[in-house]
């Protein structure tokens, strides 16, 4: 038995569509709940995936992605081709580590991508204190500190200034945001460390923060963050393009000089579009919080300089999505 799950949106619903009418055509059955599931096929963007692998916690089912971003597997152009060869068999599973965090006697959901600690209200600094394996490592004021996982490196904690991890390297990194001390880099540490983050002092208070999305106030001065003992398993279809060909876009060379000359609005939009990857034009009207009009004038003088190319998006064909 197979599970589907999308993500609320006309697209990502379309896709499920789509894939339900193939697994018919095979014969296989399939439902939309976790329980009883030998695999899942998650159709959205990553934000969807993460949270189906939040909502299944210890539940080790392997997850399909759908939808074209760094975790899914397989898009609109070749769902029903990798659909049906993992109907056949033909696809290994992948584990990729997640981290869980203790505090005041509670736990975090498990965190595929990374677990921040900041302060409660934003532009506010927090003091910390960072233990590995109950050894002290430093004293800290910063904006907050990321601890990631391999498969969360390439997010957050990268746009933070932390190392991009490739392979299956079983190391967690601890990155501090903006810390007032220069020589506190970002550190490299084994995966079955103990993260003691302890000493938290903050005006607001502080909370942590799974995955970017889940926030838990922390009413106690210190949190332990450890490797979770179980996995996340992801379905790799043979033959499938490597994680870092995926991630080839996170990592693109800016030619500045060529934007050099161009309208503020411009240079703006493609900083966006530099730094998040692959956006339509209201997400990129979203990031920048530049006018729908202005966007697209933007977007029109970057296309007629050659710095972007566009595309059908793989989630709904009606949009165009754009990149560097």
């Amino acid at each position: 038995m197979y599970c589907v799950v999308a993500a609320k949106d006309k697209g990502a619903s379309e896709i499920a569509d789509r894939v339900r009418a193939v697994l018919r055509g095979v014969g296989v059955e399939y439902s939309g709940e976790y329980d009883g599931s030998s695999m899942v096929f998650a159709c959205g963007d990553d934000a969807f995936i993460l949270s189906v692998f939040r909502e299944l916690g210890l539940m080790q089912v392997p997850v399909l992605g759908i939808g074209g971003g760094v975790l899914s597997e397989a898009n609109l152009g070749n769902y029903e081709d990798v659909v049906k060869r993992v109907v056949r068999g033909e696809f290994a599973v992948d584990e990729k580590a997640r981290m869980v965090a203790s505090f005041d006697g509670r736990m975090s959901p498990f965190a595929l991508n990374e677990i921040g600690i900041f302060p409660r209200r934003s532009a506010e600094l927090m003091r910390y204190t960072l233990g590995i394996d109950n050894e002290y490592f430093f004293r800290d004021t910063a904006d907050g500190v990321i601890v990631s996982t391999p498969t969360g490196s390439t997010g957050y904690a990268m746009s933070a200034g932390g190392p991009m991890v490739i392979g299956d390297a079983d190391v967690f990194t601890v990155t501090p945001v903006s810390s007032m001390r220069r020589s506190y880099a970002p550190i490299v540490v084994s995966s079955g460390a103990r993260i003691r983050i302890s000493g938290l002092e903050a005006k607001s208070s502080v909370c942590a923060v799974v995955d970017g999305v889940v926030r838990i106030a922390v009413d106690c001065d210190c949190v332990e963050i450890v490797r979770c003992s179980c996995p996340a398993l992801f379905v790799k279809p043979k033959n499938s393009q490597s994680i870092v060909e995926r991630l080839r876009k996170r990592s693109v060379e800016v030619n500045h000089a060529k934007v050099r000359s161009l309208s503020p609005s411009a240079k703006l939009v493609y900083k966006v579009l530099s730094f998040e990857g692959e956006m339509t034009q209201k997400e990129i009207v979203a990031r920048s919080y530049l006018p729908q009009r202005t966007v697209r004038y933007a977007l029109e003088v970057l296309s007629s300089a050659g710095v972007i190319q566009r595309r059908a998006s793989l989630l709904d064909v009606r949009q165009t999505v754009y990149s560097v």
